[in-house]
């Protein structure tokens, strides 16, 4: 009998995964065993079999693990039609677009991220009437609290009216000294859940928490909806369900009711969002819903050496709770896991540095990793490794605003709203590669300008009297004076465009190939449309004082490493 080359490629056990169809299926792959391959072939030999793709839904985590499904599922079967392999969140802002009148809202609904929603609490923070937490001198880190709580709760279904249930039925029983610090904190927590729902009520948004509430109240209590949407979807696959929180489980559950061709595929040890909120029960969760299910397990590992596979297996042992595999590999022994114990951050910085010169040898920089527990643990390391010119990229949340490429791009933003008070910012544009000004000439500037009492702006109104080179500082006010013409006749996207790309920031950082740099002026493109479609403002002082605001947050950095540096980053 002729094999089935979709088929040929795969292990017995991704094999058995692949071909089980029908039914509610539970896929336990562990690490390195091949969990995207399989759950893409699974799409494909559906598709091979005569389904219909548009009835197919697969639902990840990340826009780029759903390009790449997507990728690799049209290399393997041919679709003519529509196939939705997409984000949970993604997917829910779909359906809040198609079912707009049902949810009453309105058709130009706005989304807030996680940045905008930072900024409306630290502005608003003293408006909560907060009676019990005190705000201190640290207010960036109590919002950055608040948020995530209330998030928290939305990832549990409770609304500000269960909570506030809760609170009623709780104060009325005896409470421990703990338990009533607890309720008291609640408390103030209700009053901020309370004001942020009016606001976004008020101002016809909503958040990536309420994209997932708003679908699951829809389909729980709209029947005729939820039977639409149960006969378009007959096959539902998830992949990484470890990851899922309890309202995405309830999602996927309604939307399988009618035909229940449910796939999971998972692995509760990778649980990488366990710190966001995922539900660390939705695999005990799913068994008890569906007590018919087919396991299925995927235990054959291809990443790992035997040794280091030895090493994983004996310390995830020890993890409660958890589901237990026999994960194998075939691959070579490999070398010994090394354990070093070093006498201090210098030291063990030096350890690292002549570890990964050993490796550089045959190795390029990018396939080296370093992973520490906070940024502030890898700052010796990188600071070694730039005394060294190793190149490496640290990825995580970072610093925005105050990225060197960032501060030029705000200095142009800042001057051209209050030109006359931006003494700093002025002097940051003159001091660009791009303009080729000497240090020394600045100095000039900038102390006429003191001496004589006026704002460096205006000493370019006074060049003839300064002995710098005339044509370079012209062509740097003339730029200058550009933006604060246009700042009342453009767009502020289109003022953001104007210094992006017609003041060299882009054409300087491609001739460099500094590609971090570019992902971070893609980024700060994105911030400004984000920030525009979410108030609909064009005043360039309004963006300066949310811009001071968001300058207070992290940002996580969207940056995609594809040069040859070392790997710094968090576990998490």
């Amino acid at each position: 009998m002729k094999s089935d080359p979709l088929l040929s490629e795969l292990n017995s056990q991704q094999q058995e995964a692949v071909k089980t169809t029908d039914g509610a299926i539970l896929i336990i792959a562990g690490p390195g065993s091949g969990k995207t391959r399989v759950i893409t072939h699974k799409i494909a030999y559906l598709i091979q079999k005569g389904v219909n793709p548009e009835t197919i839904l697969a639902l990840t985590f990340t826009d780029k693990a759903a390009s790449e499904m997507l990728d690799r599922v049209n290399e393997l079967a041919t679709t003519y039609s529509d196939l939705l392999i997409t984000t949970f969140h993604s997917f829910c802002k779909g359906l809040i677009q198609e079912n707009i009148l049902d949810l009453r809202l309105n058709a130009d609904l706005k989304i807030i991220d996680d940045t905008a929603q930072l900024v409306w609490f630290i502005k608003n923070i003293d408006s909560f009437g907060l009676s019990h937490i005190k705000v201190g001198y640290q207010p960036v880190t109590l919002v950055d609290e608040i948020r995530k709580t209330i998030s928290k709760f939305k990832d549990e279904f409770i609304s500000p009216e269960r909570l506030e249930k809760y609170i009623s039925k709780t104060k009325s029983q005896e409470l421990s000294d703990v338990e009533a610090e607890r309720l008291f904190a609640l408390r103030d927590i209700l009053k901020a859940y309370k004001a942020y729902e009016a606001y976004k009520e008020k101002s016809n948004a909503i958040d990536f928490g309420d994209m997932l509430t708003k679908i699951y109240e829809l389909l729980k209590t709209k029947p005729l909806i939820l039977k639409k949407y149960q006969n378009k979807f007959k096959y539902i696959l998830v992949d990484e369900f470890q990851d899922t929180n309890f309202i995405q489980l309830q999602i996927v559950r309604l939307l399988a009711g009618e035909h229940n061709n449910i796939t999971i595929v998972g692995d509760d040890d990778q649980s990488i969002y366990r710190f966001r909120g995922a539900y660390l029960t939705n695999i005990a969760k799913f068994r008890e819903f569906y007590p018919k299910r087919k396991e299925i397990f995927v235990e054959q590992n291809y990443r790992c050496s035997k040794k280091i596979l030895s090493v994983s297996n004996k310390l995830i042992a020890n993890k409660p709770d958890r589901v237990t595999k026999k994960i194998f590999t075939e691959n070579g022994e490999g070398n010994p896991v090394t354990v070093t114990e070093c006498k201090n951050e210098e030291d063990q910085a030096a350890y690292i540095l002549k570890e990964i010169n050993k490796l550089g040898a045959d190795n390029d920089y990018r396939d080296i990793a370093i992973l520490t527990r906070r940024k502030k643990d890898a700052q010796p390391i990188m600071n070694l490794l730039q005394k060294h010119r190793i190149p490496f990229v640290f990825v995580s949340n970072s610093d925005f605003f105050r990225e060197p490429i960032i501060k030029d791009i705000l200095a142009y933003i800042r001057t051209a709203a209050d030109p006359v008070d931006a003494d700093v910012e002025v002097t940051r544009i003159l001091q660009r590669d791009a303009f080729a000004i000497k240090p020394a000439e600045i100095s000039k500037f900038t102390r006429y300008a003191y001496y004589n009492k006026i704002s460096i702006f205006e000493a370019f109104e006074k060049l003839n009297k300064i002995d710098v080179d005339q044509s370079k500082f012209l062509y740097v006010y003339g730029k200058i004076n550009e933006l604060i013409k246009l700042k009342t006749k453009l767009r502020l996207s289109e003022i953001v465009y104007k210094i992006l790309f017609e003041l060299d920031f882009y054409k300087h950082e491609v001739s460099l190939k500094n590609e971090r740099n570019i992902a971070l002026l893609n980024q700060f493109y994105k911030f400004t449309g984000d920030y525009y479609n979410l108030f609909g403002n064009d005043e360039i002082t309004d963006f300066v004082d949310y811009i001071q605001y968001a300058s207070n947050f992290d940002f996580a950095e969207e940056y995609d490493a594809t040069n040859n540096a070392v790997q710094i980053m968090t576990i998490h």
